[in-house]
């Protein structure tokens, strides 16, 4: 057990020199790279130093799972070769194989001025996270198709590499406009490289001939016309209705005028020309209403007729081109 864990600890201070550089301590290679940065960018380069040396402090310590956690802060602010070693390395202490090797695979491709025999030391490392993990090659028949492997996001195709996974069923995808969403879910198994095809297929759906297709606009129209002929309906009914009562109420007044001219004489000549005056005024109002119900009648029956040919030509057909793909679904219609 003592052995074992000079060993680690022997391993762990040989890697550490290794992704420092040579003659250089953790952070050094990571801070000199912020030089001519923005004060933005630069900003961001000493947080990201700062929890950099945060997580070197706690995996010296030997608490992986705070110093992955503070590289991991570090990587989210700068994505350096340096970081992404000491990363990896906390990742396969604490059993995230995925990740420990995406990010040693990222530091044995970028970083520069390592020694080959430290070189070798990270390959091992990756190694073995590569025999917890699958190493999936995805093709897909269509270029610029977004791949998704669970849910999250790969790249896009053609795929250079492999996409590493955590074995178990995983579900593969590839999403391109105006193409079918292509899926495939594999059984994946640890320290296996399969190759998952994803092939895509454009889907477009053509619909003719539907009636009936109004717009927003010809459907306000519409409701404004039949406003209008419903004002102007209400309208004539009234006069209607007061013709009609004008024409009654004359009649009464004429009846109690004729009370005071019995037998062709003037008892009250006065009344008499005060019912006179009233049944004259009835008589002509009453008049007046069934002229203008004429008019209105005239007019109700005019925008009904509007309304009908407006309706008419607002019904058309139309053809619908509905196309399907992974992103929704697009409509694309021809009046």
């Amino acid at each position: 057990m003592m052995g074992s864990r000079r060993r680690m600890q022997w391993g762990g201070l040989a890697l550490m020199a290794a992704l420092a550089g040579i003659g250089m301590r953790p952070g050094e290679a990571l801070a000199q790279s912020s030089k001519g940065d923005t004060s933005v960018d630069s900003a961001r380069s000493k947080e990201a130093t700062a929890r950099f040396r945060e997580g070197t402090k706690a995996a010296d310590a030997g608490l992986w799972e705070k110093a992955r956690l503070a590289f991991a802060s570090a990587w989210e602010l700068k994505q350096h070769w340096q970081i992404a070693a000491h990363l990896g390395r906390a990742e396969l202490q604490t059993g995230h194989n995925r990740e420990a090797a995406e990010h040693l695979t990222y530091f044995l491709r970028e970083a520069t001025g390592v020694p080959e025999a430290d070189l070798k030391k990270s390959r091992a490392m990756l190694d073995q996270a590569l025999s917890k993990v699958a190493s999936v090659t995805v093709r897909v028949n269509v270029e610029g198709a977004e791949v998704f492997v669970d849910g999250r996001s790969a790249g896009r195709s053609p795929i250079s590499g492999v996409i590493y996974v955590d074995p178990g069923r995983r579900t593969f995808e590839a999403k391109r406009e105006g193409y079918a969403t292509a899926t495939a879910t594999e059984e994946m198994k640890a320290g296996s490289k399969p190759t998952v095809e994803l092939s895509l297929e454009k889907s477009t759906t053509e619909i003719t001939a539907i009636p009936s297709a109004t717009t927003s606009s010809s459907a306000s129209a519409s409701d404004r016309l039949t406003t209008r002929t419903i004002v102007l309906g209400s309208a004539a009914g009234a006069l209607l209705i007061g013709g009609i009562a004008l024409a009654i109420a004359s009649e009464i007044t004429s009846d109690e005028r004729d009370k005071y001219d019995k037998n062709k004489t003037f008892d009250n000549p006065d009344r008499f020309r005060e019912l006179e005056g009233q049944r004259l005024a009835l008589a002509r109002t009453s008049f007046y209403s069934f002229i203008g119900l004429g008019l209105a009648t005239g007019a109700t029956v005019a925008s009904v007729m509007i309304d009908l040919a407006g309706t008419s030509k607002s019904s058309t057909k139309a053809a619908v081109q509905a196309t399907t793909d992974g992103l929704g679904i697009r409509v694309v219609t021809r009046w």
